[in-house]
């Protein structure tokens, strides 16, 4: 017997299995990072710039959000479902500055600072 002991083919076939779930991970993984680091840098726009682009074409940015909602969305469900530790990485499904909001009434994106907390007595 050798230090490496003799599979069967369905153990062999089993492992090409495996090895491509793992890769697949690494990917879905690689992907969801990605999309974190666009999201960070896109919500780190100051306030001002941030409400020009998203007030700049409102069905492209309609288009865009949903798009990286639903990418984000089958990512995590994809990540979530592998349930691997070392896969950790989640891509954001949300807005990434608190105040931001889109007003049907003015049909624009706009900004409300949060309200700054009470100093204490």
């Amino acid at each position: 017997m050798g230090l490496i002991p003799a599979r069967t083919q369905l153990e062999a076939d089993l492992e090409v299995v495996d090895r491509g779930l793992l890769d697949s991970a690494e990917a879905l993984n690689h992907a969801a990072a990605v999309l974190k680091r666009s999201h960070a840098s896109f919500w780190a726009l100051p306030p001002d710039r941030l409400l020009a682009v998203l007030n700049h074409d409102l069905s492209r940015t309609a288009a865009i959000f949903a798009a990286n909602l639903a990418t984000a969305t089958a990512l995590n469900a994809q990540l979530d479902e592998l349930g691997l530790e070392r896969y950790s990485q989640r891509a954001p499904t949300g807005y990434g500055l608190e105040g931001i909001s889109f007003d049907q009434g003015q049909g624009l994106w706009i900004y409300t600072p949060p309200a700054e907390p009470e100093p204490e007595a």
